[in-house]
């Protein structure tokens, strides 16, 4: 049968309770009361479950919406567990916006000793990386670089 959103609030007991609209929708009702939305597909193969957000933050419409396009991407070869990602900044990027986001804590003459710094030792080794693959051996280059 399918859910309702009068339905949706009112259920309190944890378990999982199927929309009887949208295929492979699921209601997630945690031990503590928390509900959350979940959609059930088979992926080469393999059962998974895709997370579409909690409720109410996401109604009811909104799931079965989610859970339709889900499955639409699932139909195309597309993974459903990889949403699209904005770019990784490189550590320059990064350095330039922690920098600009610190300029009015920091001084101005520590900001710009910072980020000489970082230009005439990190830069080098590391800037045109992106932040989430430097890792311990461009630290160690940066360093190496400093002596």
């Amino acid at each position: 049968m399918a859910l309702t959103a009068s339905k949706i609030k009112h259920m309190t007991g944890p378990g999982k309770h199927a929309d009887g609209i949208a295929t492979g929708l699921y209601l997630f009702i945690g031990k503590n009361g928390s509900k959350s939305w979940v959609l059930r597909a088979m992926v080469h193969g393999k059962r998974r479950e895709v997370g579409l957000g909690s409720f109410p933050a996401v109604s009811l419409k909104e799931a079965r919406r989610r859970a339709v396009e889900r499955r639409h991407r699932i139909e195309d070869g597309e993974s459903p567990l990889r949403a699209p990602r904005a770019p990784v900044p490189t550590y320059a990027e990064a350095a330039t916006a922690y920098r600009d986001l610190n300029a009015g804590r920091w001084s101005a003459s520590h900001a710009k000793l910072w980020f000489t710094r970082q230009q005439k030792y990190a830069f080098p080794a590391c800037g045109d990386v992106p932040i989430n693959r430097v890792g311990r051996t461009d630290d160690l280059a940066a360093r190496l670089s400093n002596r």
